[in-house]
């Protein structure tokens, strides 16, 4: 079980880390470049860059729980229910987040 754990830690970490990244850095540059600074030019808008981070997101979260279930239940499939919890903390962290 506490092999589990790490692989919920994680994904949970990474959202931490998505949103700090994405509050911190990605906002303030996109106002940056609506005040007409030409230097600092955004490459990627702050859309673009969120619609990355939950597709990445949802990604670590499937194979993730899949990896755990082949862990702890030593089948594939058992992971299909940590994949589901996990995909579900994410969607939720990108609703509140994010919206």
């Amino acid at each position: 079980m506490p092999y589990v754990a790490v692989f919920y830690f994680s994904v949970f970490i990474y959202l931490f880390i998505i949103i700090v990244i994405s509050n911190m850095m990605f906002t303030p540059l996109s106002q940056l470049n609506t005040n007409g600074v030409p230097l600092l030019k955004s490459v990627i808008t702050s859309a673009d860059a969120r619609r990355i981070f939950l597709h990445t997101a949802l990604l670590e979260s499937l194979f993730g729980g899949l990896i755990a279930g082949k862990i702890n239940e030593d089948n594939f499939t058992a992971g299909l229910k940590h994949s589901t919890v996990l995909s579900i903390a994410s969607g939720l962290a990108f609703y509140f987040f994010f919206i």
